[in-house]
């Protein structure tokens, strides 16, 4: 639990600098109009959504662990799907935003930002099926 929210953490980290790196570095370039004060709309929207994500991915990091997984084992059927089911949503949002983010930002000026955005997808993605995977064997192994 502890590694897979410091990884989050650390791609979330970096792309907060990548965002702002290459919004900056476009405007230095002359892509943005130069009377564009609103360049840092972009990039607050870009911040205020990454710590969201943050927020997002707690759970996952909480819910997912291993200690947890083994607690459902006792609880009643009916507690153990809903658990199932909070988690599932929390990766089906994450994932969205995730995959919104990166489609959103595949154009050439905006690789960097969609690049990272589609790498923490695809964690998102490999954690996902590693979670599912080991909560079946967990709950319902007889």
């Amino acid at each position: 639990m502890l590694l897979r929210g410091a990884l989050y953490m650390l791609l979330i980290s970096i792309t907060w600098n990548i965002v702002e790196y290459v919004f900056t570095r476009n405007l230095m370039a002359g892509l943005y109009p130069p009377e564009a004060d609103s360049i840092s709309i972009p990039i607050i929207t870009n911040q205020v959504l990454l710590v969201a994500i943050g927020v997002l991915l707690l759970p996952i990091c909480i819910l997912g662990s291993t200690w947890v997984i083994e607690r459902m084992k006792a609880l009643a059927r009916t507690i153990q799907v809903v658990c199932i089911v909070v988690i599932l949503g929390f990766y089906a949002l994450s994932g969205l935003v995730f995959f919104s983010m990166t489609v959103g930002s595949l154009d050439h000026p905006h690789i960097e930002v969609g690049l990272c955005y589609g790498s923490m997808l695809i964690l998102l993605t490999v954690l996902f099926f590693i979670d599912v995977r080991k909560i079946y064997q967990e709950i319902y192994k007889r």
